[in-house]
């Protein structure tokens, strides 16, 4: 479970993200407002898993999904 600050703070970014009067929702994945999240994401992941592990963000749609669970599945 998720701690209850967390939970507001999604909430509140759901409506403004950080001042910038959208959603996040709303901004797109190539704006700069949008690149500070993923920047941010990416520290605090690095931060958690100590470098240990290489990783990759990427946008894609519901199809994109399906098909890396299938590769994931493969790989293992």
């Amino acid at each position: 479970m998720l701690p209850e600050q967390v939970l507001h703070e999604a909430q509140g970014a759901l409506v403004n993200l950080n001042g910038s009067g959208l959603s996040v929702l709303e901004i797109s994945h190539r704006s700069p407002t949008f690149q500070r999240v993923i920047d941010e994401a990416d520290a605090n992941l690095r931060s958690l898993l100590y470098g240990a592990l290489s990783m990759m963000m990427i946008h894609t749609g519901a199809l994109s999904h399906l098909g890396a669970g299938r590769f994931q599945t493969r790989i293992r």
